[in-house]
């Protein structure tokens, strides 16, 4: 919401800069949160609950993530959302992002290093790679 735009009757906080809703006075309950602008991130995502193919292969789909800062009106912490929209979703504290985005990058780095030395395939030859 703009600064200059008036405030929906049930926000009790101003929004954060980052906020790009436009808040209405009849908004859903669940829809009283700001919002900011959204990342999608295109993935290959095992497909979980359908069984695998013969042979104990996975099921692979493509899909996107979306990434972004959400903040419950009157709540304490902003929150980066990582999901779907759908099914898949992490809610955690911007902290927290942090040290996930830190810790997954160098888990990654390091598993799949040790990878391609074990079996000397790069990381483009599997799925996701």
């Amino acid at each position: 919401m703009h600064s200059s735009a008036r405030r929906a009757s049930w926000q009790r906080t101003d929004c954060p800069t980052w906020c790009v809703v436009n808040h209405h006075d009849d908004d859903h309950i669940h829809d009283h949160r700001h919002q900011s602008e959204f990342l999608e991130i295109p993935v290959l995502a095992v497909t979980e609950g359908h069984g695998g193919h013969l042979g104990g292969r996975d099921n692979w789909n493509a899909t996107e993530l979306v990434i972004c800062l959400q903040l419950r009106d009157g709540a304490d912490h902003t929150e980066v959302y990582i999901g779907d929209g759908m099914e898949q979703r992490i809610a955690v504290d911007v902290p927290s992002a942090l040290r996930l985005a830190d810790n997954l990058g160098s888990l990654v780095r390091a598993l799949t290093a040790s990878w391609s030395r074990e079996t000397g395939v790069t990381d483009q030859s599997r799925p996701g790679g």
